[in-house]
């Protein structure tokens, strides 16, 4: 639609405006590399993950990824593992909404590989990972995960999940 292209074309332009110098990149690797700036990386992650978010509103899906990226890597350094987790499962639905199926494969399973019990993140990889196999036409695979997320969900996610099911 001519509304995402012009969606598109505003966040391209921010991009180009929101560029990474490499003095800034040297700047945020120096704290990055420092466990004792823990406030500063947390800042920065956050910061991260929030432009990621609004550049993926914008359609601007790489710049999304990188920022998540970063953001998931800043994550990990703390070991903040609710945050990495999100950061995770976000690529996972950047990478998905860019058509980039492998790619978001690979985020889904790791938010659930290192997720150390099962919470809101898990469930929703579980849920992308799922209709990455309806689109790939593997539709028992689809059902048999999204029947798996009913049987683990309370009720605040239950509803979602069984007309996930039923759209399958």
């Amino acid at each position: 639609s001519s509304e995402a292209q012009s969606s598109q074309l505003e966040a391209q332009s921010t991009s180009q405006f929101f560029s990474f110098s490499d003095s800034q990149k040297q700047k945020d690797s120096q704290v990055l590399n420092n466990p004792q700036n823990y406030e500063k990386i947390r800042f920065l992650a956050l910061t991260y993950t929030r432009l990621a978010c609004i550049f993926s509103d914008k359609l601007c899906f790489s710049l999304a990824q990188e920022l998540d990226h970063k953001a998931y890597h800043a994550y990990r350094s703390i070991n903040d593992t609710i945050s990495f987790l999100y950061a995770s499962n976000n690529l996972g639905m950047y990478f998905y909404a860019d058509n980039k199926t492998e790619q978001s494969r690979y985020w889904y399973n790791k938010t659930i590989s290192e997720s150390p019990q099962d919470n809101i993140y898990v469930s929703t990889a579980m849920n992308g990972l799922a209709q990455i196999y309806y689109d790939e036409g593997k539709i028992d695979t689809a059902i048999y995960i999204t029947k798996e997320l009913i049987k683990k969900s309370d009720g605040s996610d239950r509803c979602s999940f069984e007309y996930s099911l039923a759209e399958i």
